[in-house]
């Protein structure tokens, strides 16, 4: 029988497989970090400071302000109050609110907000946040359009809307100011991408 020498794996494999390990390591080890407090199963470790504590573990909370059908609806219509006491309840601490620009934005108003939606936000901020969630406010796209979403394009094309972006920012800012700090941050853009700008 022949003895196989010099057996030894490809590099990229061998990178790979670290790759794997490293993930795991850190998938694993919040979990391992238990809050000793009645009612939660899982939560982060007691030495990071409260805030960032509070932002350490999330989910997506779509299709109400972002991918939703139709005219924006109360929250409690599309998420109910136990839904969210759920969420906490699986260790998890914060929600991410993704926001289409254009379920908030009237570019005819002097505030550039729509009054009803406005209020519609706020109120299930209040409700997220008053059911022991912290909420990452991500303003997510500029525009749903069928089966996709506009991102940032219109930023990069079109430098009138820039401006106009800017402005609807410091209105909208100034609404989500009533939210204590702790318990609300802030997304301006996700992900935004403009091509070709990357070295001005």
């Amino acid at each position: 029988m022949k003895r196989v020498k010099n057996l030894k794996p490809d590099k990229p494999v061998i990178w790979l497989f670290l790759l794997l390990i490293f993930l795991a390591l850190i998938l694993i080890a919040p979990a391992k970090a238990v809050e000793k407090r009645p009612g939660f199963t899982s939560s982060v470790d007691d030495t990071l400071s409260p805030r960032y504590a509070r932002f350490s573990r999330g989910i997506n909370l779509p299709f109400w302000f972002w991918l939703n059908k139709g005219k924006v609806k109360p929250l409690q219509q599309r998420f109910s109050r136990d839904d969210l006491l759920l969420i906490k309840k699986l260790g998890l601490t914060f929600v991410r609110l993704p926001v289409d620009m254009a379920n908030i934005y009237a570019p005819e108003r002097e505030d550039r907000l729509k009054p009803e939606e406005m209020r519609l936000l706020l109120e299930g901020i209040d409700l997220i946040i008053k059911s022991g969630l912290g909420v990452n406010f991500d303003l997510h796209s500029l525009s749903q359009k069928e089966g996709q979403s506009d991102y940032s394009k219109r930023l990069q094309e079109d430098p009138s809307f820039a401006q106009e972006f800017i402005y609807f920012w410091e209105k909208l800012a100034e609404r989500l100011s009533a939210f204590d700090p702790e318990w609300l941050v802030i997304e301006p853009m996700n992900e935004p991408v403009f091509l070709g700008e990357e070295n001005k």
